[in-house]
């Protein structure tokens, strides 16, 4: 069954929760928390989300974190400090995700001059996805045209190294940007699609 829904960054630079508000208010049923700052991690901040999300009908599917363009330095790089630091903020997000009744996590993931190999992005992918899960939440690769997972071939090795494991957002103008449809991705990585 698919949802239409609508994400919180809609109403950027409106605040998170106040993006949220709007949302609720409106009576959308479904929609996608996209975090903007560190200090909107706190346990208190997310039970403020909570309250707003639990005054409607509105379901929140998924988080989206605010360290997206830091993906590739913090996750995929080769520093194992930084690395263990973005394990650790995922970890938080999967507790997030808990609190609010979100599944998914969803990330952007290493640029394409990353220094991993497909191989050990794929690595990678998975000890961040276990961290979320740890949480209680799902980590989804999406398809950022800007980033190595836009690459609908490079979507194809992480379905193909991670079998199953390798859980996507499909981004239907992420797909249009980067050179194809979102049918050649449906074809292409179909089952491994979860939102």
């Amino acid at each position: 069954i698919m949802k239409i829904g609508i994400s919180t960054a809609c109403f950027y630079p409106l605040e998170t929760e106040k993006a949220l508000k709007k949302i609720v208010d409106k009576g959308i049923e479904c929609t996608e928390v996209f975090f903007n700052a560190e200090c909107e991690l706190t346990d208190e901040f997310v039970r403020e989300l909570v309250r707003i999300k639990d005054a409607g009908v509105t379901e929140l599917v998924s988080l989206h974190p605010t360290m997206s363009l830091a993906e590739s330095f913090m996750l995929f790089s080769a520093y194992d400090r930084r690395t263990q630091q973005g394990l650790d903020q995922y970890r938080r997000y999967g507790e997030i995700a808990a609190m609010l009744g979100a599944k998914y996590i969803i990330m952007h993931g290493g640029k394409d001059n990353g220094i991993l190999n497909c191989e050990q992005y794929c690595e990678r992918f998975l000890k961040i996805a276990e961290c979320v899960r740890e949480g209680g939440g799902i980590l989804l690769q999406e398809n950022a045209a800007k980033f190595r997972a836009g690459e609908l071939r490079f979507l194809s090795e992480m379905k193909k190294h991670l079998g199953k494991s390798a859980e996507f957002c499909l981004d239907t103008k992420q797909c249009i940007r980067r050179g194809y449809t979102p049918f050649d991705a449906i074809e292409e990585i179909g089952e491994n699609i979860k939102h």
